[in-house]
């Protein structure tokens, strides 16, 4: 019963920041990627961010684990755990670079190569320790008490309403829809849904993982595919009424 209200509840937060918090935090994103103007702020925050989700998805692995009643195998979700592995790595890469221009170490129109190899080299060592770690806890978890679990859920949120709003809204662009561009949303549905899988996946990782290792097995390829229709129509909801009402 905690559970699933620990479950709404942040998924309530998440949807309370994207319709009230999201647009200042776009706006001042937007300066940085599109107008390149320093923000040290930005910078700092994104860059503290994406240090913090390193303990937090480990704590989190732990404490899912923890609970483990099943081993479905992973034969099975090779694939979805490539994906969300190589989607994380894109998203972080972008937030790399962002965290660069807000702090005033890239210029347009192309930054140089030598800021381009740290932020690749940096972050290629964050996602493989992560891939190490957390994939051995998934196989021997040590035990995460109940408030680090609770500030790994608050981290990981605040990751995914920071990189939503850099990757979905500012980098990628998807606001608000003319007529004209509404046409070329419909034609490049497709496209746009696996650019946004390519946010929605990383930061839903664990759910991910509770639902095979600790929800039981019954419709959990329903549960799955119906939680990402849900959440790509949810993205693409604001964007369509917002052209539907011109």
């Amino acid at each position: 019963m905690w559970g699933q209200l620990q479950f709404y509840g942040y998924a309530v937060l998440f949807y309370a920041y994207a319709f009230l918090g999201a647009p200042a935090m776009a706006r001042s994103l937007e300066r940085v990627v599109h107008h390149d103007e320093r923000h040290m702020g930005v910078g700092v925050l994104l860059a503290l961010v994406m240090a913090v989700e390193i303990p937090a998805l480990v704590w989190k692995t732990d404490g899912v684990m923890g609970r483990q009643k099943e081993n479905p195998g992973t034969s099975s979700w090779t694939a979805l755990f490539l994906c969300v592995f190589v989607a994380h790595y894109t998203v972080n890469i972008m937030l790399g670079m962002t965290v660069l221009q807000a702090l005033g170490f890239s210029q347009k129109p192309q930054p140089s190569n030598g800021v381009m190899a740290t932020v690749f080299f940096a972050v290629m060592i964050k996602e493989f320790f992560l891939l190490f770690v957390v994939g051995r806890r998934t196989v021997c978890p040590r035990f995460c008490s109940p408030k680090k679990e609770v500030a790994a859920d608050v981290i990981l949120l605040l990751f995914k309403c920071v990189a939503y709003t850099a990757y979905w809204d500012v980098i990628l662009g998807v606001g608000p829809l003319d007529e004209s561009r509404l046409w070329a949303v419909l034609l490049m549905f497709l496209p746009f849904t696996l650019a946004f899988l390519i946010i929605y996946l990383p930061t839903r990782f664990m759910w991910i993982l509770e639902e095979l290792y600790v929800k039981p097995p019954a419709g959990r390829r329903r549960r799955i595919l119906q939680e990402i229709a849900i959440a790509t129509l949810l993205a693409f909801a604001p964007l369509l009424s917002s052209a539907l009402e011109r």
